[in-house]
């Protein structure tokens, strides 16, 4: 992708309109220059307090603040985030991998709160003043910056807020742009909380569809209010799926409603045909050839495709994991009723409300990505985690680096050119749209129908909207990198220097323990990731939830946020034992947490504790590299006289595992059962496979249980890529039990010992 500022002269023709009225990137005037270089010189010295002190994630945080708002050429943050100077320029230092250990030190972080706010006080105070001196001269957007600045020091100071033209809403003070983005953050929140726990009616139809039938394929039929879903799976995912295609809907009416474009209710497509097996979906793809178009790149590069548009069309799919049939159902829908048509405008939609139900994103864009970018030297690996707390962090540094994916060639993107930045910018860029004002995103649409370059598009959103484009983005820099008192009321989150905690060391240490145990490598604590730890355990203290409801947060309970709900479905959760030994000791008869305890990609975690309750954050600290890892549990015995004999329990309490398995007992008539068998499972963390099956044996005789694909469901028993065997009674106690995982046809024999 080409630098934006290099999209220049020979574009001449295009830019005769645009040229008066959108001008070029707003420069420091003379006034504030010393300001700035002295702001620079503050800011790289606490950053480097900071780093000596066991927090380099903040101390990176504040270099690229320097380089992006007090000084591009800043010499000690460009060559303290890995870039060299090459004659003029800095260039990203090849093999340069920033460190990302941060040390759970209360003494350090409390010295270093103590530092910041004193810190915040004197450049606040030195922003505001200079705003003063701007404004007595007549530059009013100088002023305006200068104030916006002076609040991300001191969110509650009255001057730069009246100099911002802030004012006071329920007690929450910001600008007129920022409590419209706090309103429609939060009546989004709310409504994604409602519907996600609302059930709606599902029923059984004889309904056809001819291009299936076409197809000599078979399936049943469901039928929703607004919606028929066709396929071959178990009639409980079926339901599962119908009920997220009408949650889609709800959520799309109440979050458009009120924006022009959508006065009429568009027509969009209620048909899907989702299938088990790829090759089946496959039948159905060739038999309605004349309507795909391109069958063979369909087949080759995709595993769904639409046949016809409309209310006369139909989604038909060919997918192994539920969790990404619901991503595709919510997707679709949103994407239809956002009436978008560019790749990356009706991608970054997408992203933007899987995102808000999930937490994640599980389907891409087809076709390859280009490969490359810095993004301030971030490792590129981290665009590979479907998780969105990640894509937040990436974003975060994409609105540092000003020069990266610019808004307006989003809508000149086709799919196969869809780079790794680009996709971040655009979930961000059309989430941070949708918060603003929905009609936004389809001008942003529009704007590349007819644009040949950025400034073509440009010039298109300024005559339909009459806002230019590049403040928008600023203004969508300023959500995710600035700190007035309304956007950390959108955050609703703990800050990472509030993460600390005198206890997590201990649990860091035993979970690492048990780590080495299973052959899996040590995990260093990150502030950063820490944050929305704390704020799941103050909810949990506040509503003092029972251990059966801890991975989740009820909309209506003090201290609930969104985030706070995606987080906990994710999190490592435990309470009721001071004792960390003792605590982790049971964590590998739960599957989900026995996946963290093996995850070799696992680097980084976030812990707080307080006293009997910890919660980690075991997912956003992974580095993938490509491989796909496999670990079974039990783990193949290791050849050698001397290896000691392990066993392992013959059952697991169901409380311990919670509702989940307790309703798997009752859909298989089990329903009183307080114990069930030790689950088997088989790891894939993240890099998940199809086509596996186990058979478990005792004596030669079968054992009586469920494979279950358990990548959807709270922590205890769901993990990214994991396979779950569940015996439905005890293991006989003293008994050898062999397993046998079949993967993709090639058969792995292990066996284990049941304690007497």
């Amino acid at each position: 992708m080409r630098a934006y500022p290099a999209l220049v002269f020979a574009l001449a023709s295009s830019l005769s309109a645009l040229c008066a009225q959108e001008p070029p990137e707003a420069q420091p005037d003379a006034l504030e220059v010393p300001m700035l270089q002295a702001a620079a010189k503050e800011l790289d010295a606490f950053a480097t307090l900071c780093f000596k002190n066991g927090f380099p994630a903040r101390s990176r945080t504040l270099w690229l603040e320097v380089i992006a708002e007090c000084d591009r050429d800043d010499a000690v943050a460009r060559e303290q985030l890995g870039y060299v100077r090459v004659g003029s320029a800095w260039q990203p230092k090849p093999g340069f991998e920033y460190p990302q250990k941060d040390e759970p030190n209360v003494k350090n972080a409390k010295m270093l709160d103590g530092r910041w706010q004193a810190l915040c006080k004197k450049l606040g105070d030195a922003h505001r003043e200079t705003a003063a001196q701007l404004q007595a001269a007549g530059k009013a957007d100088r002023a305006q910056w200068n104030f916006r600045r002076a609040l991300r020091f001191l969110p509650t100071d009255a001057t730069a807020q009246s100099g911002v033209g802030a004012k006071t809403v329920e007690g929450i003070t910001g600008t007129e742009l920022e409590l419209t983005l706090l309103r429609r953050s939060r009546m989004m929140d709310r409504a994604v909380a409602r519907l996600s726990s609302t059930p709606f009616a599902v029923e059984k139809t004889n309904a056809t569809d001819p291009r299936l039938d076409s197809a000599g394929v078979k399936y049943d039929a469901y039928a929703t209010e607004n919606f028929v879903l066709f396929g071959d799976w178990e009639p409980e995912v079926m339901h599962d799926v119908a009920q997220w295609c009408e949650r889609a809907l709800a959520f799309c009416k109440e979050s458009f409603e009120g924006s022009e474009p959508w006065a009429v209710p568009p027509e969009i497509t209620t048909k899907i045909a989702f299938f088990k097996d790829r090759a089946v979906w496959g039948q159905v793809v060739k038999a309605n050839a004349s309507a795909v178009g391109d069958v063979d790149f369909v087949l080759q590069y995709t595993s769904a495709c639409g046949i016809e548009r409309g209310k006369q069309g139909i989604f038909v799919s060919g997918q192994q994991d539920p969790a990404v049939m619901t991503d595709y159902a919510v997707r679709k829908v949103a994407e239809q009723w956002s009436m978008l048509r560019k790749d990356a405008v009706v991608e970054g939609v997408g992203h933007a409300i899987v995102g808000m139900f999930f937490g994640r994103n599980l389907i891409m864009t087809v076709a390859e990505q280009k490969k490359g970018g810095t993004v301030a030297g971030r490792n590129q690996k981290r665009f590979d985690l479907p998780d969105l707390e990640v894509w937040k962090e990436l974003a975060r540094d994409l609105a540092f680096e000003k020069a990266t994916a610019p808004a307006a060639h989003l809508p000149l993107i086709h799919a196969s050119q869809f780079s790794s930045e680009e996709r971040i910018k655009s979930w961000s860029f059309c989430d941070y749209l949708l918060r603003r004002d929905p009609s936004l995103l389809l001008a942003l649409d529009k704007s590349g129908i007819d644009a040949k370059n950025d400034f073509d598009a440009m010039a298109a959103f300024l005559s339909s909207t009459k806002l230019v484009l590049r403040a928008v983005e600023d203004d969508w820099r300023v959500f995710y990198t600035g700190d007035s008192a309304a956007l950390r009321a959108i955050r609703e989150q703990t800050t990472p220097m509030d993460a600390i905690s005198k206890d997590a060391p201990a649990w860091i240490e035993e979970f690492n323990k048990a780590r080495k145990s299973l052959g899996a490598p040590a995990v260093d604590w990150s502030a950063e990731y820490s944050g929305p730890c704390r704020q799941h355990a103050d909810y949990l203290k506040k509503n003092k939830v029972a251990r059966d409801a801890e991975n989740t947060q009820e909309a209506s309970k003090q201290g609930f946020s969104n985030a706070g709900r995606l987080f906990a479905q994710s999190a490592v959760v435990w309470s009721g034992d001071k004792d960390p030994k003792k605590a982790i000791a049971n964590w590998t008869m739960m599957p989900g947490y026995r996946d963290a305890l093996l995850d070799r990609s696992l680097q980084q975690i976030g812990a707080y504790a307080d006293g009997p309750l910890v919660v980690l954050d075991v997912q956003r600290g992974r580095a993938l590299d490509g491989r796909i890892e496999t670990v079974m549990y039990p783990t193949p015995a290791r050849p050698g006289p001397n290896q000691p004999t392990v066993s392992h329990p013959a059952s697991v309490p169901v409380a311990l595992l919670g509702a989940e398995v307790a309703q798997l007992l009752e859909a298989n008539g089990r329903g009183k059962q307080k114990e069930i068998g030790f689950p088997i499972s088989i790891h894939y963390f993240g890099a998940d496979q199809s086509d596996v099956a186990c058979a478990v044996t005792v004596g030669g005789k079968p054992v009586e249980g469920k494979l279950v694909h358990a990548t959807q469901g709270t922590r205890r028993t769901a993990a990214p890529g994991m396979w779950v065997f569940y015996p439905y009674a005890p293991l006989p106690k003293g008994s050898t039990v062999s397993v046998t995982w079949t993967l993709k046809g090639k058969d792995e024999t292990l066996t284990f010992s049941v304690g007497g």
